[in-house]
C-alpha cells in the first residue's frame, strides 16, 4: 500500500476508506504480513494518557506512522498495515510523519449498534478526527466485532499468532464487511450538525481534552453557533451531554473491569479522579465505589 498526502479538502469518506480497505486486502491475498495485535495480560490494567475502551477498535495506517505503547507491549504500525486493539486493552498513540508524508489514519470503532470510521490526522503527534461517518447497523456490527473478538482469541492461543492462516482469513473477513456496511449504505440518516457532534463525541469520551471549543473547530463552525444549536435541539447543554456519556461509560467499567477508579477516571477522559468521582455521584447519586458493590 503506497501513502498518500491529503490535504483536508481532498479527504472523502466512504470514498477514500474503501480504497484503502481494498488495498489492505489487496495484500493480504498477497501473502503479505500486516497484522498487529498487541500481547494482553491478566488483569486490567491502564496507565495515565492511556485509552481504554470495552469495545475493540482498528487501525488502518495510510502514511506517517502510530508508535502505539500497551500495559504489556508496543509496537510501531507503518503504512499498509492493520493493528486491532483489543477490549479492554490500555493504549496510548503517538503520531508521527515518514518519508515525507504527513500522519493519516482509518479508524474503526465499534459503539453500541454503531459502526464508526474516521480518517486522522495528527496535531503535536496526537492523533485527531477530521473526517468521519457512522453506520447505525446492529446485525453486521453485532457480526463486526464477533470476527475482531475472534480473531484476538485466535492470536492469543496460537503459536503462529497473526501470521496463521486461519487469522488471515478472519481479517479478510472483517474487511469484507466493512465493505458490505459501506456498500449498503447503512448511514445515519440525520446528518446535522448535533448527529456530527454526537458521534464525534462518542470516538473521544477517553480523550481529557474534548471540549466545545475543539468539537467546533472539527465541525467548521463556531462555538456559540454549535452550543446554541445542540442545546435548542437536545435542551442538553453540549458539556453536560458529554459528563452523562462519560458517566455511562464508568458504569459500563465499574461492571464489567477491574480497573480502580482511577484508573477508570482515566479511561472516561478526567485527568483528576477526584473531579470525576465528584461528576459520577452527582449525576449517578452514589459514588463510583458503592456503584460497583451494589453492581456486584
Amino acid at each position: 500500500m503506497s501513502s498518500f498526502e491529503f490535504k483536508d479538502s481532498s479527504v472523502r469518506m466512504p470514498d477514500n476508506a474503501e480504497e484503502f480497505i481494498g488495498k489492505l486486502l489487496y495484500r493480504l491475498r498477497n501473502g503479505e504480513e500486516v497484522l498487529k495485535i498487541p500481547k494482553r495480560e491478566d488483569g486490567d490494567r491502564i496507565l495515565k494518557g492511556m485509552f481504554y475502551h470495552l469495545e475493540p477498535e482498528m487501525f488502518i495506517q495510510i502514511s506517517g506512522y502510530t508508535d502505539f505503547t500497551c500495559p504489556k507491549d508496543s509496537f510501531r504500525l507503518m503504512p499498509g498495515e492493520v493493528c486491532i486493539i483489543p477490549a479492554k486493552v490500555g493504549h496510548h498513540e503517538e503520531a508521527r510523519p515518514f518519508r515525507g508524508f504527513p500522519f493519516y489514519n482509518l479508524v474503526v470503532m465499534i459503539r453500541g449498534v454503531h459502526t464508526m470510521m474516521h480518517i486522522a490526522n495528527s496535531a503535536k503527534g496526537r492523533p485527531h478526527t477530521f473526517k468521519y461517518i457512522s453506520y447505525e447497523t446492529a446485525i453486521n456490527t453485532g457480526r463486526l466485532k464477533t470476527y475482531i473478538e475472534d480473531l484476538c482469541e485466535l492470536t492469543d492461543d496460537t503459536d503462529e499468532g497473526v501470521k496463521s492462516e486461519l487469522a488471515v482469513s478472519l481479517m479478510q473477513a472483517i474487511l469484507n464487511l466493512l465493505l458490505v456496511i459501506m456498500r449498503k449504505k447503512e448511514k445515519v440518516s440525520d446528518v446535522g450538525k448535533v448527529s456530527e457532534c454526537r458521534t464525534l463525541i462518542a470516538g473521544s469520551l477517553g480523550n481529557p481534552t474534548l471540549n466545545v471549543k475543539k468539537l467546533a473547530a472539527k465541525m467548521k463552525c463556531s462555538p456559540d453557533y454549535l452550543s446554541h444549536r445542540f442545546h435548542h435541539e437536545t435542551g442538553t447543554k453540549i458539556t453536560e451531554y458529554i459528563n452523562s456519556q462519560r458517566t455511562e461509560m464508568a458504569k459500563g467499567l465499574l461492571e464489567s473491569s477491574d480497573l480502580s477508579v482511577k484508573e477508570i477516571a482515566w479511561a472516561c477522559g478526567y485527568s483528576d479522579p477526584g473531579y470525576f468521582t465528584r461528576v459520577f455521584t452527582q449525576r449517578a447519586e452514589i459514588s463510583p465505589r458503592e456503584y460497583r458493590k451494589r453492581s456486584a
